[in-house]
């Protein structure tokens, strides 16, 4: 974070974290900072201005108290805000959105709103069937295979002489002879 904060990576500890709320949307993590780090040291802080709303953590119930104790009502950032202990699983070290919470019924992708979910399963390409590496796509696969004269198919290793197979039978399907030929030379080397 940006003021020297730990990084939100656990979940919130009991009596010890604060919740502020209704302030205004102008209000940064140095504002929070500087109006509640007089009452003890802050360990995590978490903004959700959207929300209107922040978590603090401090280092012991005793900061939390001494905020508590001043009021519920506190001057910040040019507006008033409203003050509270967090109960629950919110905290200034989790992440308030519902990751996991909705999942896509087709390839079990997760996401962390509806409205995302939505998004992927409109979108035509997301469900498309991802061609196996042995399967023939293009011309641009050539880029895979080593051209210099003198280059043999019994050099190739196993996933390339597939991907020739393929190749193969897709450009000559009159001709399946023709991949016999590169399953005879590979079996040769």
């Amino acid at each position: 974070m940006s003021a020297g904060y730990a990084e939100p990576d656990a979940a919130p500890r009991p009596g010890v974290t604060l919740l502020v709320r209704s302030f205004d949307r102008s209000a940064q993590e140095e504002d929070l900072a500087d109006t509640f780090g007089r009452f003890g040291s802050i360990v995590a802080l978490k903004l959700v201005s959207k929300r209107r709303l922040a978590f603090i953590e401090f280092s012991d119930a005793a900061a939390l108290q001494k905020v508590l104790d001043e009021g519920p009502n506190f001057q910040l950032a040019g507006g008033s805000c409203v003050v509270g202990p967090a109960t629950g699983p919110a905290g200034a070290r989790s992440d308030l959105r519902q990751a996991g919470h909705h999942v896509c019924d087709v390839c079990g992708r997760e996401f962390t709103s509806r409205a995302k979910l939505r998004a992927h399963t409109s979108d035509p390409a997301a469900h498309k069937r991802k061609p196996a590496p042995t399967e023939w796509q293009s011309m641009d696969n050539l880029d895979e295979f080593d051209l210099r004269p003198g280059a043999m198919v019994a050099d190739l290793p196993q996933l390339l002489r597939d991907l020739l197979r393929s190749y193969l039978r897709q450009a000559m399907p009159e001709s399946p002879e023709l991949a016999a030929i590169v399953d005879d030379i590979a079996g040769r080397s």
